[in-house]
């Protein structure tokens, strides 16, 4: 699916946690430069507070910080 994602929106910006799953990096050839990650502290936090002014793609799992953030800032 992210693949997908990413092949509509070449370039996107995609909210990530790579530590969870830091293979999803790799198996779909999406730069670390592309991404915002628990690694970018500072602008990590930013867009946990408006997810979607941050990114264009949010790539979330059930009860992660993430998913968290989404619910709780749903057009942010």
């Amino acid at each position: 699916m992210l693949r997908a994602l990413l092949a509509e929106r070449p370039g996107a910006v995609v909210l990530m946690d790579t530590s969870t799953y830091p293979n999803l990096v790799a198996f779909t050839g999406i730069p670390l430069r592309q991404t915002i990650n628990e690694g970018d502290l500072e602008i990590y936090h930013a867009a946990l507070a408006a997810p979607a002014a941050h990114a264009s793609i949010v790539l979330a799992f059930d009860g992660d910080d993430i998913d968290r953030a989404v619910k709780a800032h749903p057009k942010a």
